[in-house]
């Protein structure tokens, strides 16, 4: 996984596959692929993330 400037990432966030239950439910679609490829975070606050993903999934 990548961050911003090309840095690879190695930290581990627990709340991804929660991003992905949670757009699933609201889409209400099943994602085939659901893989971060981006992320930033803002510290305002709190913590803000910000992520960018590529999903696949069946349109049928």
């Amino acid at each position: 996984m990548k961050g911003f400037g090309g840095l690879v990432l190695s930290k581990s966030f627990a709340f991804f596959p929660q991003v992905k239950c949670q757009l699933e439910a609201k889409v209400n679609q099943a994602f085939n692929l659901f893989e971060v490829t981006e992320f930033r975070t803002q510290v305002v606050a709190g913590t803000n993330y910000f992520l960018k993903v590529s999903v696949s999934h069946d349109w049928t």
